[in-house]
């Protein structure tokens, strides 16, 4: 808490500098205080009254001046009808009447009819941000027919599963990281992005199973002397593909390390890992398929037999492996993760997670094209590649009661659930992208599934609904 005093600087120096028990303190500022008279109108004279303990006396400075000088105190009177931020403008124009008030709102420097507009606006999105509005994420009928027909534009394009999932969960968030194509910049970086580390890891997987495959040999059931030459190729592909990337700044040093074994001892690495869930018994499935693509990733490709439909959605993707069992005609897809993180029954369910839906449904209808046969998805797989023995190795999705013990019958039923979900809910998102439809996420767990992480949290103002 402050006192204040207001004075004409430049008579208040004329005045003081003539007195002499003022003159070896004003002197050796007076340069100053004549620089400070050329821009300001009146001084400002403040000090503290009290502080949390006790209350301060003025000094003996400012009791001489009292009786020098007529001055005006300044209280909160004076403050009172000042408009310090956004909140308090649309406050005091809210309550202002457009016909009653007008000799007020001529002082205004803005359009008060569109302020009341904007108001209400935020009044809506407030209490009822999830309703079919213009201003909440329904923008079709408000836009220009160019903008609707460039919306249009957007079933012709290529889907992945990231692109349908992101609209799956948020789809004001889809709208402007792919329609306005929005961005954010980010400062460069000496670490090794985790899709970076990723893209390392896969390479080295697809390269070590190409390998063998052309050597024809089995990584499952292998005995010791197989398994040390599988281990001296992977090792070797890993070295080569990490020098070649000269990784060698501090700040990756451990990542190297993960991949080729930590304090170099080859067993703490994930590549030994790999090798020792690889040689475990496949029960008759071997490795078929790697980095196997559907769609069209380049726009110059004119091969249309690449084209991947679901329903009339084109979709597009990269499946890291595909096992088969040429017995059974089962097959499975396996995606690689360097964390360990399985997608919830609930996801699966209601369409929200679709990576492995969509990897089943592609790889079926592949393998048909390719082996002229009918073949039935066994399993979808998350192939974690985490550097821990309780997270590292394979983990079935599917959207059964893990409780009970599931046959391989049970896994084909709910694989094909999955699938069958998948045919409903993409065409259906894209739907909506082309008929204007960018609301905010009304996921339950929505910070955590997407709020926490996400670049236009600030601009969606998902804060403010409660």
């Amino acid at each position: 808490m402050s006192f204040q005093l207001v004075i004409s600087p430049k008579y208040f120096f004329q005045v003081l500098i003539k007195k002499d028990e003022y003159r070896h303190i004003l002197e050796e500022r007076y340069h100053f205080y004549q620089t400070l008279c050329c821009v300001k109108k009146c001084l400002y004279l403040t000090f503290p009254q009290k502080d949390e303990k006790k209350e301060y006396t003025p000094s003996t400075f400012i009791n001489d001046f009292n009786r020098l000088f007529i001055f005006k105190e300044k209280t909160s009177a004076d403050y009172e009808n000042l408009i310090y931020s956004k909140s308090e403008l649309l406050r005091y124009v809210s309550k202002l009447d457009l016909e009653k008030d007008k000799t007020e709102l001529d002082q205004v420097s803005f359009n008060p009819e569109l302020l009341k507009r904007d108001i209400e606006i935020d009044k809506t999105r407030l209490e009822n941000p999830f309703s079919e509005t213009s201003h909440t994420g329904y923008i079709y009928n408000s836009l220009s027919e160019n903008a609707k027909s460039k919306l249009s534009e957007e079933k012709q394009k290529q889907y992945s599963a990231s692109q349908l999932e992101e609209y799956a969960k948020c789809p004001f968030q889809y709208f402007a990281k792919r329609i306005l194509q929005l961005e954010i910049i980010e400062e460069p970086t000496e670490e090794l992005e985790s899709f970076e580390l990723g893209s390392l890891v896969h390479s080295i997987l697809y390269e070590f199973y190409k390998t063998i495959s052309e050597e024809q040999i089995v990584i499952a059931d292998c005995n010791d002397e197989v398994f040390k030459q599988l281990e001296k190729i992977i090792f070797t592909i890993a070295e080569k593909k990490i020098e070649k990337l000269r990784l060698n700044s501090s700040f990756i040093f451990y990542e190297k390390e993960k991949i080729l074994g930590i304090s170099g001892n080859r067993k703490n690495s994930m590549l030994y890992k790999f090798l020792e869930e690889e040689s475990k018994s496949s029960e008759g499935y071997l490795p078929e398929y790697f980095e196997l693509e559907f769609g069209q990733f380049n726009k110059s490709q004119k091969d249309e037999t690449q084209e991947m439909l679901v329903g009339d959605v084109k979709v597009r993707g990269k499946i890291d492996r595909v096992d088969i069992n040429k017995t059974s005609n089962h097959f499975k897809v396996l995606d690689y993760k360097l964390g360990g993180k399985k997608p919830t029954v609930k996801d699966l369910l209601n369409g929200i997670s679709l990576q492995l839906p969509l990897y089943l449904y592609a790889s079926k209808k592949l393998i048909e094209a390719e082996l002229n046969s009918n073949y039935d998805p066994a399993a979808a797989i998350i192939y974690s590649l985490k550097l821990n023995n309780n997270d590292f190795g394979k983990k079935s999705v599917h959207t059964l009661n893990a409780r009970k013990k599931l046959s391989e019958d049970d896994l084909i039923k709910s694989n094909e659930e999955l699938i069958k979900i998948c045919n409903e809910v993409i065409p259906a998102y894209v739907n909506k992208i082309v008929e204007g439809k960018f609301n905010l996420s009304q996921l339950e767990d929505r910070e955590n599934k997407v709020c926490r992480f996400c670049d236009f949290k600030s601009i969606c103002r998902i804060q403010d609904v409660t």
